[in-house]
């Protein structure tokens, strides 16, 4: 098999593993949604390695937020349906080998394929759980500065708010932002105009 039937079919096998942790498979992308249609996504990028015959690649765990992905999708003309992919959300961490030589997994043959998968299932089994809570608001609400960084946890906190429309709430956390740092007063802008559109 060349690489990306190898892929493929790495693809498909760790698809199996993961519809036992609630996520549906779509091609290299594997995601699980909240109710709020909040996305844990695991998704495989291509090293600069990658050939023909050898499938060298990165596991992505991102998170992306509706609200988020709601607008960027009203920006660039497409369907709110469209699921969302990982590079349109927040990279929580990467899957990878625990060789301090390798950088991304590596996979030629049958026997390298298998290794890798039981090693990334391994691997997957110890950080989703802590992961999926992230899928709860009450529990992001509450890591938000953990996981965005302080200077932008105030930024996601603002689109979850905005989701549920104008609000004094939200007003507050905004106009505090643009006091302390004026160069935010665009993203500010662009909440506020989403909060619009849920009136």
């Amino acid at each position: 098999m060349d690489a990306e039937a190898l892929l493929d079919e790495f693809a498909v096998r760790l698809g199996e593993y993961l519809a036992g942790q609630g996520f549906e498979a779509d091609e290299w992308t594997f995601r699980r949604y909240s109710e709020h249609r909040d996305a844990l996504i695991i998704e495989f990028q291509r090293a600069k390695l990658w050939n023909d015959e050898e499938a060298y690649f990165f596991i992505n765990v991102s998170l992306s937020l509706n609200p988020t992905w709601e607008y960027r999708c009203s920006l660039e003309g497409r369907s709110a349906d469209e699921p969302p992919r990982g590079t349109a959300g927040k990279l929580l961490t990467r899957i990878e080998p625990v060789s301090p030589y390798e950088d991304c997994w590596r996979i030629v043959n049958e026997a390298t394929l298998v290794d890798v998968l039981n090693k990334a299932c391994g691997q997957l089994g110890e950080v989703l759980p802590q992961l999926a809570e992230l899928l709860d608001r009450t529990e992001l609400l509450g890591r938000l500065p953990e996981i965005f960084g302080r200077g932008a946890a105030w930024r996601f906190h603002g689109w979850i708010l905005a989701e549920r429309g104008p609000s004094p709430e939200l007003e507050r956390l905004l106009a505090e932002e643009v006091r302390a740092h004026p160069v935010s007063s665009e993203i500010a802008d662009e909440i506020r105009g989403y909060a619009a559109t849920k009136a």
